[in-house]
């Protein structure tokens, strides 16, 4: 069994190993933040 992570970008579905390891860090980091705030944390901004 074969498992391919998609996302879609701008409308067009794109592989995740092909997108760039830049993009790949920033949506990895993106979904983690958002799987965080579902469970009920959330980021303390102190200046």
């Amino acid at each position: 069994m074969k498992r391919m992570n998609i996302v879609v970008i701008n409308g067009e579905e794109r592989q995740i190993c092909n997108l760039p390891e830049e993009e790949q860090e920033r949506l990895a980091a993106e979904w983690n933040r958002r799987a965080l705030e579902a469970i009920g944390y959330r980021r303390i901004n102190t200046a």
